[in-house]
């Protein structure tokens, strides 16, 4: 097996760089299918799941997804916004930043949404 050279500086950058557009797509994916709202309180991915009508694996992996890029928190097998996630991006709210961020981001050029996470 060959040996790797020694490297002395960091992939973080061009890693997170990498990871862009992945938590992109899930914010907006979240924030369209109206997850952020039912996040106030924790709750696990199968009531979120039955809530909007979505697959509940499929749910609970995009619930993971969103919890690994830090929009909300699972503790003990439940879901619960962050507290930047609660102030922006929950329906109702008087500094609800959805129409800004739908405008600012899903009216470019990157293509559809294509996270589906099996709405019934």
């Amino acid at each position: 097996m060959k040996k790797l050279p020694e490297v002395n500086v960091s992939f973080e950058e061009l890693y997170r760089m990498l990871l862009g557009p992945i938590k992109s797509k899930l914010l907006l994916a979240g924030i369209e299918l109206g997850v952020f709202n039912q996040l106030s309180e924790p709750r696990s991915a199968e009531a979120v799941a039955k809530t909007l009508s979505t697959h509940p694996v499929n749910t609970r992996l995009f619930l993971d997804g969103l919890a690994a890029s830090d929009l909300v928190v699972k503790k003990n097998g439940l879901f619960q916004n962050t507290p930047v996630t609660q102030t922006f991006l929950v329906e109702g709210s008087p500094t609800f930043l959805f129409k800004s961020v739908r405008s600012r981001t899903l009216d470019t050029d990157w293509g559809p949404m294509d996270l589906d996470i099996g709405r019934k």
